[in-house]
Parts: C-alpha cells; sequence; structure tokens
C-alpha cells in the first residue's frame, strides 16, 4: 500500500535541523496513518542517506520500538540541539520512540556529551555564611589589598567588623614584612585585637 499525504512544519519546526525534520516526517507519517499501521509490522522507506534504514518496524501504542543497532544513531539525533539537561531530551525521545532503559540511555548520553556540558546551567553556589557579630569594637578585622593603581601604589585596608571604621594605608610596594610593619602600627595605637 502506498499512502501520500503532506504536513504543515510549526514554528519551531523551521529551526530543526534537517535530520531531525526527516525524522519528525517519518514519526508523523506513522502517527498520521496510526489507524492503518496499529498492530502490523511494517517497512519505512525514506530517500535520506542518514535516516535510512531497511527492516520491519513495531509500534508501541503511537511510538516506534526502536531496534537495538538505531538505537545509538537515534540518540544522537535526540541530542542534537544539546537541551544540556537530561529531561527534554528525554521527552523528545519517548514522545516518539520507545526500547528498554531509553531513560538511562539519554542520562548517560547527556553525562558524558561535550556540547550538553558547555550549555549546562553552573551549579550553584554554596550559600553564603554570615559571620557572627563581634562582641566588642576591634575584635573581629578584615584586611584587604587594591592595586596596582595608576600612580604604581597600592592601599591596603584594615576594617573592623564591629564598628564599620577602617584604616588605610598607601603602599609604594607590597611584600609581607611591610604589611607586618603596618599591622603593627595599627594594633600599636588601637590595641591588638
Amino acid at each position: 500500500m502506498l499512502l501520500l499525504t503532506q504536513a504543515e512544519a510549526k514554528d519551531v519546526e523551521h529551526r530543526y535541523s534537517q535530520k531531525e525534520k526527516e525524522a519528525l516526517g517519518l514519526v508523523w507519517a506513522c502517527e498520521r496513518f496510526h489507524v492503518y499501521l496499529y498492530g502490523v509490522q511494517f517497512e519505512l522507506l525514506t530517500d535520506h542517506k542518514p535516516l535510512e534504514a531497511s527492516g520491519k518496524l513495531a509500534l508501541r501504542g503511537t511510538r516506534i520500538i526502536m531496534p537495538q543497532k538505531l538505537q545509538k544513531q537515534v540518540l544522537d539525533l535526540a541530542n542534537d540541539g544539546h537541551q544540556r539537561i537530561v529531561k527534554p531530551t528525554n521527552q523528545r525521545l519517548r514522545a516518539k520512540t520507545w526500547w528498554p532503559d531509553v531513560d538511562k540511555g539519554v542520562e548517560n548520553k547527556c553525562k558524558v556529551c561535550h556540547g550538553c556540558q558547555m550549555v549546562r546551567q553552573p551549579d550553584l553556589p554554596e550559600p553564603m555564611k554570615q559571620t557572627e557579630f563581634p562582641v566588642e569594637p576591634w575584635h573581629d578585622l578584615a584586611g584587604d589589598l587594591l592595586g596596582p593603581l595608576p600612580s604604581e601604589e597600592y592601599l591596603f585596608v584594615v576594617a573592623d567588623y564591629y564598628s564599620r571604621y577602617f584604616e588605610v594605608v598607601i603602599l609604594k610596594s607590597v611584600t609581607s614584612s611591610r604589611i607586618i610593619n603596618c599591622l603593627e602600627d595599627m594594633f600599636s595605637s588601637q590595641g591588638i585585637p
């Protein structure tokens, strides 16, 4: 039996790769002629070389049972857009195809796919830990260096967490001995924390 039909592509489908469009056409045809195909084995023929596969196809409901030799190729096609996470790729596959452990195959594919890793959302940063408020002034301090400035100088800033009081020292060079000298001068005037 030879049946002919045509379908108009949806807006999003215009952005599919050629392989995806060809595969979508085959799946659409199976769904469209489901009433004729359900429960019988049939052969799909295509003139698109990357999708060309001869053999009998079986359906599970409205989904094509994918032969083992084509599962890797179908996984690659479903992951073509590098969805970065398992769920969208899984949904695309499960809507049209079926094979045992399809979910596990998608998860493994997304874990090792370089493209998916590149577009993957970064891990959320660890939540910031709030420091306890100091019990008295000049007890907990923070120090930082800024520079070099355009004048080739550095700013050494020491701030008190309790009062928000800060001291700034302008340095021509940054060495550990120079920083220690600055801290000793501050501690001699303000006290040792």
